[in-house]
């Protein structure tokens, strides 16, 4: 990372929590974990997981060695806990934290998206430098064409490094300065600025990574299809889990061209930084339960060899199962960004 990225990497994004379309009142003050009260919660092996199909929360437990589930509502009426103590209180927030994350356990930590809107899960340092370089050739880009749009094919970690655009980067942020109302002396404001709007940026560019991932699920059951076109039972199982699962893996590549457009024109971006964010939290949030709907499933695509055999049976009949319950054909899917 070259020097001027280091210094943007020192800038902070203020704190913002993503709205919902039915927003559910944040942790109270000073709730930081998952605090909770009740014998109950201290059994063996207590952790809530959520169903992700049929979206209900339930606390699975040890029970004299026997797995044992039970809905977490039904807790609230079989222990009698009132729904406005700090148990009640806290298992709303369950509910509501496990749209981030995939299990939690009592005493764990409430997660960053309900305290203060950042992301509970980590990027690696590629995806940050990489919204970090998109924005700066932005940037460049809008000083010397006018427009900031720039090709998607193009490999910004390549072009962020040449002479023609490293001389420029400086002069941009002073233009950038004035276009936005303030003065030369005020371009580390929008260095800041810019380090806030990358930080955002650097989860969608970690979940467009995920995307390619997806593709490949696509493209391997294409070639299952090809691959057993003289077995009518599984190449039928094949062509019907493909006509389920493109639908919302289009549908999730549209989201990200929409990002593109939104974040194309950069000194607009800047200058509503705050409308950019939420944004941006909203896709983020909306793409991460994309993700854990699919965690099970994705891994073992990835490591499938396209080639006959019990292995790749099983995991269309699974993948079949899993889409014709979560995608039918009369549910609309969206990703229900605000």
């Amino acid at each position: 990372m070259n020097a001027l990225n280091s210094e943007l990497a020192t800038a902070t994004m203020p704190p913002r929590i993503p709205e919902s379309s039915e927003p559910a009142p944040p942790p109270q003050a000073g709730n930081t974990h998952f605090a909770l009260h009740h014998k109950v919660f201290d059994v063996p092996g207590a952790v809530f997981k959520m169903d992700r199909v049929n979206r209900t929360v339930a606390l699975h437990m040890q029970l004299g060695g026997v797995a044992a589930s039970i809905d977490i509502h039904q807790i609230v009426k079989t222990f009698g806990i009132d729904t406005d103590s700090e148990d009640g209180h806290m298992l709303k927030t369950i509910e509501r934290s496990l749209s981030f994350v995939r299990e939690i356990r009592p005493g764990d930590s409430i997660p960053n998206e309900l305290l203060d809107g950042t992301a509970s899960w980590t990027v690696e340092p590629r995806h940050l430098e990489k919204a970090r370089s998109k924005l700066l050739i932005q940037l460049v880009s809008w000083m010397t064409a006018g427009n900031s749009a720039i090709d998607s094919s193009v490999d910004v970690l390549k072009l962020i490094d040449t002479p023609e655009v490293k001389e420029k980067i400086n002069d941009a942020f002073g233009a950038a300065a004035r276009h936005l109302g303030m003065r030369d002396v005020d371009k580390e404001l929008v260095i800041a600025m810019i380090g806030q709007l990358a930080n955002e940026l650097a989860y969608i560019e970690a979940l467009r990574d995920k995307l390619v991932g997806y593709l490949v699920i696509k493209k391997k059951l294409k070639d299952l299809s090809a691959t057993y076109r003289t077995d009518r039972r599984v190449g039928e199982t094949i062509d019907r889990t493909l006509t389920l699962v493109s639908q919302p893996f289009n549908k999730l590549r549209e989201q990200f061209q929409l990002v593109d457009a939104q974040t194309a024109e950069v000194l607009s971006s800047l200058r509503r930084l705050a409308a950019t964010v939420q944004f941006l939290r909203g896709v983020r949030d909306s793409m991460r339960e994309f993700v854990l709907l699919w965690h099970d499933l994705d891994a073992q695509w990835i490591d499938l060899r396209v080639e006959r055999g019990p292995v790749a049976e099983a995991l269309v009949t699974r993948t079949y199962r899993f889409a014709a319950t979560y995608y039918s054909m009369t549910q609309r899917w969206a990703l229900n960004v605000a």
